[in-house]
């Protein structure tokens, strides 16, 4: 896709979430499965970590954190987004606000909006 990296993981997340819903289209007996996805927006480290001998590929970061908590508490289906997130967006996509929740590890409630569609 083109546009900001923003714009390029909403669209992702979207086709994603398609993707799965057609594959439980055809197969009923994964009715059980469902995606479910949250996205931040900040600064992150990337890169190799590790000692001498064993190297692996990381993200790490408070947006990944937040992130992974947005995700295990959307609903089944459901693309959660941050404010940080709704505002790197630039009105791309139709949002429906969801208000402050608290997250767990969170002091502080974040304001959630749910991707509804692209505009």
């Amino acid at each position: 896709g083109s546009g900001p990296a923003p714009v390029r993981a909403v669209a992702a997340a979207l086709e994603l979430r398609e993707a799965v819903d057609a594959l439980l289209s055809r197969h009923p007996e994964l009715a059980g499965c469902r995606l479910r996805g949250g996205l931040d927006h900040g600064r992150l480290l990337l890169g190799p970590v590790g000692g001498p001998h064993r190297v692996t590929f990381s993200v790490l970061g408070d947006p990944v954190e937040v992130a992974g908590r947005l995700s295990n508490a959307a609903p089944a289906g459901a693309i959660l987004i941050t404010e940080a997130m709704r505002m790197a967006l630039g009105g791309h996509y139709r949002l429906r606000a969801r208000g402050d929740q608290r997250l767990r590890g969170r002091p502080e409630p974040v304001v959630i909006h749910e991707v509804v569609s692209a505009e």
